[in-house]
């Protein structure tokens, strides 16, 4: 269910974990505003109460390795990094750091966190462009025995980047039609050798790689 990024305390459920993606890094390997904007707004939701725990996830963009780059730390270290100089606890944080795009980011946390912590209820914090394609994942992976919610930042993305990621939401339902929702099993060894993997997408590339303008 998506959710607007307003919350208060008559509103918002209590959740099991908080899980921020993760969106690329700058040239300088700084995060992007954007992904600054959504570690703010989880520090906030969980400093509130809502949640004990917060996932973060990502290792790197897949358009390092086209640019046979290797980044010198994962998104997800960087971002639990900007949450400790927020003030977060470390002991709060846990790290997925295996996952190169969104579809692997839902794979890997439900694997290596979500099963393992027996979390049930899910807050998952995108960009608002992000909406549409993180919420048809999220219940692709996890299926209807877990409870995921979507909370998205605003940003100024363009409205070609929009549309582009309308088109790759497309791309994502052809790929995965034939997996039934919860069944994490159908994605085993597709990462990231699979024909959905070898497209070129300009604009999504550039996304990833910090910049939404």
């Amino acid at each position: 269910m998506y959710k607007d990024e307003e919350y208060n305390e008559t509103t918002m459920v209590r959740y099991d974990i908080i899980i921020v993606l993760g969106n690329g890094f700058l040239d300088d390997w700084s995060l992007p505003e954007h992904v600054k904007q959504r570690l703010i707004l989880c520090f906030d939701v969980c400093n509130a109460g809502f949640a004990p725990t917060i996932g973060v996830s990502g290792k790197w963009s897949l358009g390092w390795d086209g640019r046979a780059t290797v980044p010198p730390t994962t998104e997800a270290e960087a971002m639990r990094q900007f949450l400790v100089s927020l003030g977060m606890s470390d002991d709060k944080i846990v790290k997925e750091e295996m996952s190169k795009d969104t579809i692997a980011n839902a794979y890997y946390l439900k694997k290596n966190i979500i099963i393992p912590h027996n979390c049930k209820k899910i807050l998952v914090l995108c960009s608002d462009f992000d909406v549409s394609r993180v919420e048809y994942i999220f219940f692709k992976v996890f299926g209807s025995q877990y409870t995921i919610d979507i909370l998205a930042t605003h940003t100024m993305a363009s409205e070609d980047l929009v549309d582009a990621q309308l088109v790759l939401l497309d791309e994502l339902k052809e790929f995965l039609h034939e997996m039934k929702p919860g069944d994490e099993a159908f994605l085993d060894e597709v990462f990231y050798s699979h024909s959905f993997y070898q497209k070129q997408r300009p604009l999504i590339e550039k996304a990833a790689l910090g910049d939404v303008s």
